[in-house]
């Protein structure tokens, strides 16, 4: 299993955002984001959840290392506003709520 900082690196390439962008979506200095990165400062659970949400990922595919499901495929996703990224977690919670339902009614 990758450490956790370079798995939250990965995922923030997929979706092609950038450290800034991420940073201003969390309300955080873009120094904890890179230090997180590296491993060499922890993400409190909050921050981790708010990730994990806007990169379209359960907590179980997280710690299992899943591959995400990144909704930005789009070629300019880090010209993205804060406003967009608040959008996009805000879908991928729909969705990640709407698969925890079908897995709970099986």
């Amino acid at each position: 299993m990758n450490n956790k900082g370079n798995r939250l690196k990965e995922l923030r390439e997929i979706n092609g955002f950038t450290q800034k962008q991420v940073a201003n979506f969390l309300e955080v200095d873009q120094s904890l984001i890179a230090e997180i990165e590296k491993d060499i400062r922890s993400i409190s659970f909050s921050l981790l959840q708010k990730l994990l949400v806007l990169y379209g990922l359960s907590n179980e595919d997280f710690i299992n290392d899943k591959e995400g499901k990144p909704i930005s495929y789009a070629n300019d996703s880090k010209s993205f506003t804060n406003s967009e990224l608040k959008a996009i977690s805000e879908i991928n919670q729909i969705v990640l709520n709407l698969e925890f339902m079908e897995k709970i009614s099986d």
